[in-house]
């Protein structure tokens, strides 16, 4: 693995698609203290000020789109095991850090790791016949030591910080290394079946924030509501609606909440 780290920079996910390009079959680990124009979905902000870990990592993958949708549910459960090494086992919260579908880490309902799966196709020779390669840029923020406060108002979701539930500052640098290494071991199963496995895809149903609860997805502006049943084996969706069970993906969803009942 290619390990990067830069004092501040405009984006991980940017420098990271950058050196992909120069080094197409390695995995790359980019960090950075400090982000200038992180970025989160749908194009949103990303605020990164110091005391965060903010990293990417470029994956080379031969594998289609639909093939890696998953990644995002990949990378949180990934990140979900090792932030939960950190603390002692019977700290409470560690039975309470949930994923959100499709990206997002939440401790007792409060944000404290965003992701952002990019991909970027390799430039390949004009005479190429075999299929173009792609690297997926698997985008990472993880509000370890952050002031929350700093983190400025108007925030989607209310967010936490590693040292607010630990109690104590968290190592940055072995954090985004741990990180890295697993993150890159789980995505090698991905990329080998084109699916999640049976056992992932049931470890990510286990912590899947609101699982057989009443949510609300807003969809091209419009709602849909239902009981949130899992994720199927492609990291779809699933949801038992008035009408029928459905499967959804994540491009056309802005928001999914829990409604009240």
């Amino acid at each position: 693995m290619l390990v990067i780290h830069y004092e501040q920079t405009d984006s991980t996910n940017t420098q990271a698609m950058n050196l992909a390009q120069q080094y197409p079959d390695q995995v790359i680990l980019v960090s950075a203290d400090r982000q200038t124009s992180g970025r989160g979905r749908l194009g949103r902000n990303w605020s990164s000020p110091p005391g965060g870990a903010w990293f990417s990592l470029a994956y080379p993958s031969h594998r289609s789109p639909e093939q890696m949708q998953a990644a995002p549910l990949i990378v949180g459960i990934a990140v979900r095991d090792v932030i939960a090494k950190l603390a002692l086992p019977q700290e409470p919260w560690t039975n309470q850090m949930r994923i959100k579908w499709p990206n997002d880490l939440l401790i007792n309902q409060r944000k404290v790791v965003g992701i952002l799966c990019e991909r970027s196709l390799i430039a390949q020779p004009s005479d190429a016949s075999s299929t173009q390669p792609s690297t997926m840029i698997l985008g990472v923020g993880i509000n370890a030591n952050v002031d929350i406060q700093s983190l400025g108002p108007g925030l989607r979701t209310a967010p936490t910080s590693l040292k607010d539930q630990i109690g104590e500052p968290v190592d940055i640098a072995d954090l985004i290394h741990n990180c890295g290494e697993e993150i890159a071991a789980s995505m090698n199963e991905l990329e080998s079946l084109g699916q999640l496995s049976d056992i992932t895809q049931a470890r990510i149903n286990n912590a899947l924030a609101w699982r057989n609860k009443h949510v609300c997805l807003d969809r091209a502006g419009k709602a849909i509501t239902g009981i949130l049943k899992g994720i199927d084996n492609q990291g779809q969706l699933i949801l038992e609606t008035p009408s029928g069970r459905i499967t959804q993906g994540s491009g056309e969803i802005s928001k999914l909440r829990p409604i009240d009942t």
